[in-house]
């Protein structure tokens, strides 16, 4: 759909209306920056949005404090942390768990970190490595 009829279906979508007028405006500014994305970051956000709405409320919530939890290590690990997700990512589930308990991972990563990356990556689609 073209932007116009992306925003049209936005406004006629049950309950958008009875949405506060600032959530209405900040919803419409992300269709908006959604569309002016280019096709493949587009195309990734929206697999990072369909596998969002896939969770459960509890697995939801589990990301939320894994996300948290990133943001209180040291900025190195943060840093190793994104790294992982993003390579992790190039990876279907089953092989991501191999690679977490991996003497690889487990020599780079404590016990705890690999959980948070394990927590992380329920909220990662499979993204394999595209040719640049």
């Amino acid at each position: 759909m073209s932007f116009a009829e992306q925003e049209r279906a936005l406004r006629i979508e049950p309950g958008f209306n009875r949405l506060p007028p600032a959530r209405q405006q900040r919803l419409l500014q992300r269709l908006q920056q959604l569309d002016a994305m280019p096709p493949v970051r587009r195309e990734r956000m929206l697999q990072r949005l369909e596998t969002w709405e896939r969770l459960s409320p509890e697995q939801r919530q589990q990301v939320r404090v894994g996300i948290m939890e990133v943001h209180q290590m040291p900025f190195d690990r943060q840093v190793m942390i994104h790294r992982a997700v993003r390579d992790l990512s190039e990876f279907q589930p089953r092989q991501r768990d191999e690679i977490l308990n991996s003497w690889e991972f487990r020599h780079r990563y404590s016990d705890y970190e690999r959980q948070v990356l394990a927590t992380l990556m329920l909220a990662q689609p499979y993204q394999p490595l595209r040719p640049q």
